[in-house]
């Protein structure tokens, strides 16, 4: 239980998304200012049912949720979500989309308590993260926490614009 207490000193709070979230998560993944760090520099092409469902997938699979972050106020300013993709690993998402609260140390933040929510499910050993080799932020952040680069897969897929994107993976050894 110490590392809920440790998530709401620093962060405040987060909490299971809820139905209630769908408009502000909508906001934030059509957004393409927010979006285009992960390829979508149109914001994703999406509907507030389809997003119901991803949520509500997350939160009905096993090992997996969908959080959202809230500021000391209680502002919502983004997201935390993680899965279990095999036996021993994990990936997650985390998106500060709020822009005013964005470089300010909440990702970093964020990321740390999620990492520690991760770690508390059965059986990991890792945790794994792919990101556009050009989202420099990104991947600054993940290698200051202790993520290593294991494979850089060229040319994978294409982004809304048409432009060949790559994928960095990175991996967090438990």
């Amino acid at each position: 239980m110490e590392w809920i207490f440790h998530l709401h000193i620093i962060l405040d709070a987060t909490r299971k998304a809820e139905e209630k979230d769908i408009d502000k998560i909508h906001e934030w993944w059509t957004n393409g200012s927010i979006m285009s760090s992960v390829g979508f520099p149109k914001g994703l092409e999406i509907n507030k049912n389809e997003i119901y469902q991803a949520v509500k997938k997350y939160q009905d699979t096993d090992n997996s949720e969908f959080l959202i972050i809230l500021s000391e106020s209680g502002i919502e300013i983004g997201e935390f979500a993680y899965s279990k993709i095999s036996n021993d690993t994990y990936t997650f998402d985390i998106k500060i989309g709020e822009c005013s609260y964005q470089g300010k140390g909440y990702g970093r933040k964020s990321l740390l308590e999620g990492l520690k929510i991760i770690e508390t499910q059965n059986n990991v050993k890792r945790i794994e993260i792919g990101v556009a080799p050009e989202n420099f932020k990104a991947l600054n952040l993940y290698k200051s926490v202790g993520f290593k680069t294991i494979k850089i897969i060229n040319d994978n897929w294409r982004d809304q614009l048409g432009k060949i994107r790559s994928t960095e993976i990175l991996e967090l050894v438990i």
